[in-house]
């Protein structure tokens, strides 16, 4: 069987495919890439993947999307794969179209996030349309949660009959030999010293891109809100600053000039865990979430998580059992819960160890590539 990963920029497939791929290829799939990649990505993956580059861009360029288009479609039509599987908004739409004009047999979106849920007006209708679109023309859908996939088909993006989870969700799940919890203090000892972070003090951490829709604002006026009443706390944003959303300028004016939170910018992926391990708490106040992958990885080096209720972040944890969910865009709310963590060292490790338990249950990434495997044998055996 010949397979085809497809995403706009390499940095999906690193973070979100390649070990499936892999398991896929031990198993005696041909696979191959499609995405805008550097020479680098190529020599990581030409052991197992054939790797075609194609210069896809993010955002709304009409000329690269049919530039794109053509160029996927002849590779289509030369490589003749039995199942393409495409994520992440332009190269999912593109990918769609060239499969079903090349007449691919297994054409599957993984349905990572709904974009259009951040936009309103004449942006929120032309994005829905998008996936509208990309949604018919895929033989099968797979979403990464249960509570999106009730949204998207209420929206009218997919039929029922189409779409479904594979698993409980997410994408790939949590190496845990690079989110190795023997290591944790090792990781805490090491962070905290580059820092300059003593060990007595109360350490909040955010992973992500920093801008609105992940909730930075809200967390920055929490933390602000706090200080007064407990003087040893610290904040960690970690993470690219983001200039298409951004953090309000008044806050991240503030979180810059002030010695209670860090900001060491953006990390490679393996030392997250390094970083998360310093942390006394992960506070993930995200606006939309398709299914929490940081959460999931703060579970792993057993970290207490604060989250809101959303579809996603509400299916990783169970609320008061494994984490903690407030409200989206409630500044109180959040400042009540970062303050009830600190005040409630028992409770927190008992969130943090059944957050360790269920990550071992659900979401390990032997656990997840093995479910993914199985669904596409499960798709092609029943077509």
């Amino acid at each position: 069987m010949k397979i085809c990963f497809i995403t706009t920029i390499h940095q999906s497939i690193d973070w979100f495919v390649a070990d499936a791929a892999k398991y896929f290829s031990v198993h005696g799939y041909d696979v191959s890439y499609i995405c805008n990649m550097d020479d680098a990505f190529i020599e990581r993956h030409r052991g197992y993947a054939k790797c075609f580059n194609v210069a896809m861009k993010r955002g709304l360029s009409p000329i690269n999307m049919a530039r794109s288009l053509i160029s996927i479609y002849r590779i289509f039509r030369q490589e003749r794969f039995d199942i393409v599987q495409y994520a992440t908004p332009n190269a999912s739409f593109i990918s769609s179209i060239a499969a079903k004009l090349a007449g691919i047999k297994f054409r599957v979106y993984a349905f990572w996030g709904m974009r259009y849920e951040g936009f309103s007006g004449l942006k929120r209708k032309v994005f829905m349309a998008t996936e509208k679109l990309t949604c018919s023309l895929s033989t099968h859908v797979r979403i990464v949660s249960h509570k999106n996939m009730q949204i998207v088909i209420d929206d009218g993006i997919c039929p029922k009959e189409k779409i479904g989870v594979i698993g409980l969700g997410g994408t790939i799940g949590v190496n845990t030999r690079i989110f190795d919890l023997s290591r944790k203090i090792e990781f805490r000892t090491e962070i905290r010293n580059s820092l300059g972070i003593s060990d007595k003090s109360f350490l909040y951490c955010f992973v992500g891109r920093l801008n609105a829709d992940k909730g930075v604002n809200e967390l920055i006026e929490a933390f602000r809100e706090m200080l007064p009443k407990f003087n040893n706390i610290k904040l960690l944003l970690l993470g690219m600053e983001d200039k298409v959303n951004p953090v309000r300028q008044e806050n991240m004016e503030w979180a810059k000039s002030s010695g209670n939170v860090y900001m060491p910018g953006p990390v490679p992926q393996d030392m997250v865990c390094r970083y998360l391990a310093a942390s006394d708490v992960l506070v993930h106040p995200t606006y939309r979430e398709g299914f929490g992958k940081i959460i999931q990885e703060a579970m792993a080096m057993e970290l207490p998580i604060i989250t809101t209720d959303i579809p996603g972040p509400s299916e990783v944890i169970e609320d008061r059992v494994s984490g903690w969910l407030v409200p989206k865009a409630d500044v109180k709310a959040l400042a009540e819960a970062m303050g009830h963590f600190y005040d409630n060292p028992d409770l927190i490790r008992i969130l943090a160890n059944n957050g360790r338990k269920r990550l071992e249950d659900n979401f390990t990434m032997e656990k997840m590539v093995n479910n993914i495997y199985n669904e596409y044998e499960r798709i092609t055996k029943d077509n």
